[in-house]
C-alpha cells in the first residue's frame, strides 16, 4: 500500500510537474515582462527627461544666439549711425570751415577794395585840390587890399567854419571857388553856391566880382544846393 501511495504521488507528481512548470515558466514570463515594461518605461521616461533637456538647452542654446545675433545687428546699426552722424559732422563742419573761410577772403577782399577806393579817392582828392590851387592866382598884398587895389573876402562854410583871403577887383567868381574847394574838397563833388547881403545868389564861375557886387570885407556864406 505505501509504495502504491508513493508511486501515486510520484505520479501525481509527473502528471502536475509540467503545469506547475508552465505556472512557473508564465509566472516567470511575466515578471520578466513586466520588469521589461517597467524597465522600458523608465528608459522612455530618462529618454523623454533627457530629449526635454536637450530640447530646453537648444531652445535657450537658440535664444541666446539669437538675442546675440540682436545685439550684433543693433551694435552694427548704432556703428553705422555713428559713423554716419560723424561724417555728417565732419561734412558740416568742413562745410562752415569752407564758409568761414569764403567770408574772411571775401571780407578781405572787401576791406582791401575800400582800402583801393579810399585811397584812389585820396588821391584823387588831392589831385583835385592840388589843380584847384594851381588854378588858383597868386594871392594880392596887404598893402594892395589898402590902395584898394584888391579886396578882401570872407566866408562861411557849411560846416561852421570862417576862412579868408586876398583877390584882384578883376577876378572871376571861378577864383574864389577854386580857393574855397581847395579849403574844403567836400565841395568839389557837390553843388553849391555863394550867397552875399542884400541877399544874392552867385552861381555863375565866369561872371565878374564886379559883375556880382561883391566888394571889399565882404562875407560870403557857402550854402549847398
Amino acid at each position: 500500500l505505501w509504495v502504491l501511495f508513493v508511486l501515486g504521488i510520484f505520479t501525481a507528481l509527473y502528471e502536475a510537474a509540467p503545469h506547475v512548470w508552465y505556472y512557473i515558466t508564465k509566472k516567470r514570463i511575466r515578471k520578466d515582462k513586466k520588469e521589461q515594461w517597467s524597465a522600458g518605461r523608465l528608459n522612455a521616461v530618462e529618454r523623454l527627461e533627457q530629449e526635454a533637456k536637450e530640447a530646453t538647452k537648444l531652445k535657450k542654446r537658440e535664444l541666446r544666439e539669437k538675442r546675440e545675433r540682436e545685439r550684433a545687428v543693433a551694435e552694427e546699426e548704432r556703428q553705422k549711425k555713428l559713423s554716419e552722424e560723424l561724417a555728417r559732422a565732419q561734412i558740416l563742419q568742413e562745410s562752415k570751415q569752407k564758409a568761414l573761410e569764403r567770408n574772411n577772403k571775401r571780407r578781405e577782399f572787401i576791406i582791401k577794395q575800400r582800402q583801393s577806393k579810399r585811397l584812389s579817392k585820396e588821391e584823387e582828392l588831392a589831385q583835385q585840390i592840388k589843380e584847384r590851387a594851381d588854378l588858383l592866382h597868386p594871392e594880392p598884398s596887404s598893402n594892395a587890399v589898402q590902395k584898394k587895389e584888391a579886396i578882401q573876402l570872407r566866408f562861411r562854410l557849411p560846416n561852421g567854419e570862417h576862412i579868408s583871403r586876398n583877390f584882384e577887383k578883376t577876378e572871376k567868381l571861378e577864383q574864389l571857388c577854386f580857393f574855397i574847394e581847395s579849403q574844403y574838397p567836400f565841395l568839389i563833388s557837390n553843388e553849391y553856391a555863394l550867397i552875399s547881403y542884400p541877399r544874392a545868389v552867385h552861381t555863375d564861375r565866369n561872371a565878374s566880382l564886379e559883375s556880382c557886387n561883391i566888394q571889399q570885407s565882404m562875407s560870403l556864406m557857402v550854402e549847398l544846393m
